[in-house]
């Protein structure tokens, strides 16, 4: 049954927005990690916009079982993709898929799809916003709890803000963790050869944030300056773009200004945007992470610590929490002391890596997280197709659900997604036809 459903998958981010695109990446690595049986067909769509910056996404794009365009330069598009579908409107789109997900926050009226909504950043740190953006993202919100019949979560801590400023949804809401799913190839490159590419040191902490307000780079900063003052100095190397949609390039010079007026340039490196593998190496080497993040929907720089089996320095946020990889080691976020008393305590213990024991202890402890969050999609997909889309005529029992599967993993995981969420689609008394 479920290898019937047409997924549609769009790329998202950027640039201007690297969660989005590492997003995408996890989300369907883990859907591909499945046998063919037990997944839908997964079809990624493609927009104009992604043509710009499409080598973000090269590393996965084979992972779709077909591509299809979105806009009107079809020229410009098969450069890229080769031949393709092209088309410019969502009722186009579903004469051709079943289901689509994510719908960044916003909604698809009258079809078969999930709103995503990935936190409440506005809600919590408004002063990151402009007045214009924050009143978009509120009237956007609003419209998703008013009108999505299907809205994803990926925290029990963004379900709490959502549950709160939206009490009187009728939307069905689902949480969707997702987490790294380790690649061979991460294993079998030299990081050797990363670290001297840049000319990079021994012994360095990493961060792996976009340069925006919210990140924290300057109480990060803060600490290096007073671990150098102490006479305990360590380098610290960043990763990720340096420009902010939210708020233009004022924040990173800011930083800039920082790192010079406290001599700090000769011990904080910012690489900018690399590549991924690149930047996987570079975890691999390092001390540790440090993830000083003031807001956060679900990390994905926790999720590479958790796969990598690195050790992190998290602040002390409810999501941090709520993920807690092993080794982390948390500090109330708004406290450079505190980062420093933990860094102070625990840089004479920390050896560079890689470290392949822990490497590979940690691919054994995430392969079920990557299951789970495999599952958890694949059911998603089939309650919403079952209750919005074109099989919503006969709603099948659990029972009759179940007998399409011969994979016993699926049926208890489909189970359990029923104990979760008593108020999915699936009834105890029709038939499948």
């Amino acid at each position: 049954m479920i290898n019937q459903i047409d997924m549609a998958i769009p790329l998202l981010g950027g640039r201007g927005w690297l969660g989005g695109v590492s997003y995408i990446e996890l989300l369907v690595r883990a859907l591909v990690s499945m046998s063919p049986q037990n997944r839908p067909r997964l079809t990624g769509v493609v927009f104009e916009h992604n043509l710009d910056d499409f080598d973000l996404y090269s590393s996965y794009i084979h992972c779709f079982d077909r591509l299809i365009f979105w806009g009107s330069d079809i020229g410009r598009a098969q450069q890229f993709l080769g031949p393709t579908y092209c088309l410019t409107t969502f009722n186009e789109l579903f004469k051709l898929v079943d289901f689509y997900f994510p719908v960044g926050a916003d909604i698809i009226p009258g079809q078969c799809a999930a709103s995503w909504i990935a936190d409440f950043q506005h809600i919590h740190l408004p002063e990151n916003y402009s007045d214009e953006i924050l009143k978009y993202r509120d009237l956007k919100f609003r419209e998703i709890a008013d009108k999505a019949q299907m809205i994803i979560l990926s925290s029990n801590d963004v379900k709490m803000d959502f549950q709160r400023l939206y009490p009187w949804t009728r939307a069905k809401i689902r949480i969707q963790r997702f987490h790294s799913l380790p690649r061979q190839e991460w294993y079998k490159d030299d990081p050797e050869s990363v670290k001297q590419k840049y000319a990079l040191p021994d012994r360095f902490l990493i961060c792996c944030n976009q340069f925006w307000k919210h990140k924290n780079h300057l109480l990060l900063f803060n600490t290096i300056r007073m671990l150098r003052d102490k006479g305990n100095p360590v380098h610290l190397i960043c990763t990720g773009s340096t420009t902010d949609n939210k708020d233009t390039t004022e924040y990173f010079k800011e930083v800039r200004s920082y790192l010079a007026k406290h001599g700090l340039e000769s011990l904080v490196r910012i690489l900018g945007i690399i590549p991924r593998n690149d930047q996987i190496q570079l975890i691999r080497l390092s001390l540790a992470v440090v993830q000083p993040s003031l807001f956060e929907g679900w990390s994905t720089v926790v999720e590479d610590s958790r796969v990598l089996g690195k050790p992190i320095f998290l602040s002390d946020l409810a999501v941090n929490m709520e993920q807690n990889p092993p080794f982390a080691v948390f500090y109330q976020r708004n406290s450079a002391e505190a980062l420093f008393i933990a860094l102070s305590r625990h840089l004479p213990l920390l050896k560079p890596g890689p470290d392949h024991l822990k490497e590979k202890w940690a691919q054994g402890t995430v392969a079920p997280l990557i299951r789970d969050f495999a599952l958890n999609t694949c059911c998603i997909a089939l309650e919403s197709v079952i209750t919005f889309g074109r099989w919503s005529r006969s709603k099948p029992s659990l029972k009759q659900i179940c007998a399409y599967f011969p994979d016993e993993m699926f049926k208890s995981y489909l189970k359990h997604y029923v104990s979760i969420y008593p108020d999915c689609g699936f009834t105890d008394n029709t038939e499948f036809h």
